[in-house]
């Protein structure tokens, strides 16, 4: 008898010990880190204005007006699932714009985003928005329709909390 009571206590002990391991944990907090650069040809602010919206912490938006430099770098982190991750590169001829310095301009554009979660989950992607076979060396008097040609670009993703992502156009 005793050694049934022995045994019954031990089955009770163990069904009570087992937990669960799943990924659905309900106190896991998954973060998302985005790094967005844009890079600008060598001449792009001689000839461009530039504003660039892009998708903050917990998929808000934000703006920044880009005047000199030939890269913009923004890193931005987010515990929103899926997260929106994302700029908007507009462009606008600079009316003010000397463009007789010099016979040709580069205005080539390109753009990436690299994201990482917590979990360990990580995507990098690029795009050239004017490529430098079509404006690495642009002519002075074709800077003005090349930058009508190419207005703005929106690059963005959604990223889910295991790491899976997909480009997606997002509103800013």
């Amino acid at each position: 008898m005793k050694n049934k009571m022995l045994l019954l206590a031990a089955l009770l002990c163990c069904m009570f010990t087992f937990t669960s391991c799943g990924d659905d944990e309900p106190n896991e907090t998954v973060t998302a880190n985005a790094t967005y650069t844009v890079n600008f040809g060598a001449d792009f602010f001689k000839a461009a204005k530039v504003i660039i919206y892009y998708k903050t912490a917990n998929n808000e938006y934000n703006w920044e007006a880009v005047t000199s430099g030939t890269k913009w770098t923004k890193s931005v982190s987010t515990t929103k699932f899926p997260a929106q991750l994302g700029f908007d590169v507009r462009v606008t001829y600079n009316d003010e714009a000397d463009l007789t310095q010099q016979e040709t301009y580069d205005l080539t554009l390109s753009g990436t985003i690299s994201a990482s979660t917590t979990r360990g989950a990580s995507f990098t992607n690029s795009k050239d928005f004017i490529s430098s076979s079509k404006g690495g060396a642009v002519a002075a008097t074709k800077v003005n329709s090349l930058l009508k040609e190419y207005g703005d670009n929106m690059f963005g993703y959604i990223l889910n909390k295991d790491g899976n992502a997909y480009q997606a156009s997002l509103s800013f």
